[in-house]
């Protein structure tokens, strides 16, 4: 499909860039990136986490700040963390028993 663009009254100019080329264009780079599966996002998120509390932490130690505070700040990122390592460990759980063939167990 072209896109037709008017210059002037009565003028038509066409673009010579097909819209289709650019779909072509961009499916192929979809195959060249590998999409991510749950167990990589997950372990992004954790370690985005661990980075955002490890700030938290020197930020507190920078400005004099004593344990007890700190750790206050960092608790919700910590609970955020162990749900992220308990959504890690089944998913790792799943793929085990996938890959012994139980995932299809008849209990």
């Amino acid at each position: 499909m072209q896109i037709g663009f008017s210059a002037q009254k009565g003028t038509s100019v066409t673009n010579l860039y097909n819209t289709s080329d650019r779909s072509k264009e961009r499916n192929a780079d979809i195959g060249k990136t590998k999409k991510k599966s749950a167990l990589e996002l997950l372990m992004e998120q954790k370690s985005k986490l661990q980075d955002s509390k490890n700030a938290i932490m020197a930020e507190g130690v920078k400005n004099g700040e004593d344990s007890l505070s700190i750790k206050q700040k960092t608790a919700d990122i910590d609970k955020q963390i162990e749900e992220v390592d308990k959504q890690i460990s089944k998913i790792q759980i799943d793929d085990k028993q996938k890959a012994l063939g139980k995932d299809k167990m008849i209990i």
